[in-house]
């Protein structure tokens, strides 16, 4: 005959709360909207700013080749097949700050155009660069149709960038906050970074990494996170006062989102006053003339000069 029941002690106790909490975080997981990259502008940005008055403008493009068949959870269209189309032009404000606007449309596989939004942004940087290193933050308001993505969203996103010979290598740990909808103000992480290689030729080649991780608070687990790889070239072609850009990728989905993206970004750079002719080779970003580079080189070519001028003293 066994004796009475003992109470649970401590340990099964805690055991037993661990169990019921665990299950209450994948219940909440399940239920809040799976993390998402964004869409229209798969790039990672420089440190670098436009000068005072001088202006640009990008066109960026990408289809899924392989994407979702299915609308998401949210109710969101399926992705397959969906080509992405956006506008950028840019204003350099002052020697250290500039601002953007985004107009972003798609193209569904039968041929529909959306319009899918406009974002605003303003980008500033330190004056110079640290030993190679250059610091910047970029912050960014949006008004996007629900179909696309959050209704009213901002992103902060930090900027460090370094340049050693013919490397390049850039991280943006972007931090997104949505101002509507389920996960509003609730900061969710989505990092990338990109590492570029002068091969000659003024050709940069290179990979570039892109992630949506989900909320700061909660990290989403990883059969929902997003996780991509790009292999990426890029070439400048200046002309007189104009800086052509051309930088491709195609990029694979190694977790949730899309599985394969072709990706184009052309860029066009208008610089005010007489530029120096361009050196006859180097790698994309070696081949900008010193207005459109920024502080990268030119400080580089200031401290020769100084030099220079102290040795004919």
């Amino acid at each position: 005959m066994s004796g009475p029941r003992r109470p649970p002690g401590p340990s099964a106790r805690r055991g037993r709360a661990a169990a019921l909490l665990a299950v209450a975080v994948a219940a909440a997981a399940s239920e809040r909207p799976a993390a998402a990259q964004d869409a229209f502008e798969i790039q990672v940005y420089e440190s670098d700013t436009a000068a005072p008055r001088e202006s640009g403008l990008e066109f960026h493009y990408n289809t899924n080749i392989i994407g979702r068949k299915q609308a998401d959870e949210d109710g969101r269209p399926p992705t397959h097949h969906v080509t992405h189309l956006t506008l950028e032009p840019h204003l350099g404000l002052t020697p250290w700050a500039e601002v953007g606007f985004y107009v972003q449309s798609a193209v569904r596989p039968d041929g529909q155009f959306d319009y899918a939004g406009v974002k605003v942004r303003f980008k500033a940087r330190l004056p110079r660069r640290y030993s190679g290193f250059g610091f910047a933050l970029n912050l960014e308001v949006s008004s996007i149709p629900s179909a696309y993505e959050n209704p009213w969203g901002s992103e902060v996103r930090p900027v460090i960038d370094v340049h050693a010979g013919r490397f390049y290598a850039s991280i943006n740990p972007i931090v997104t906050l949505d101002l509507s909808g389920p996960l509003a103000l609730r900061p969710q992480l989505e990092p990338c970074a990109r590492v570029l290689v002068g091969v000659g030729g003024g050709v940069d080649l290179g990979a570039e990494y892109y992630a949506a991780l989900g909320p700061i608070s909660a990290i989403d687990p990883p059969a929902r996170q997003v996780h991509r790889l790009f292999a990426v070239l890029e070439r400048a072609f200046p002309v007189g006062r104009v800086t052509f850009t051309a930088h491709l990728g195609a990029g694979y989905g190694l977790a949730a989102g899309e599985q394969f993206i072709a990706k184009a970004i052309l860029g066009v750079d208008f610089a005010r006053g007489a530029l120096p002719a361009p050196p006859p080779s180097g790698e994309a970003r070696r081949s900008l003339p010193p207005t459109a580079r920024g502080p990268r080189e030119t400080e580089a070519e200031t401290s020769t000069a100084t030099l220079d001028e102290q040795r004919r003293d």
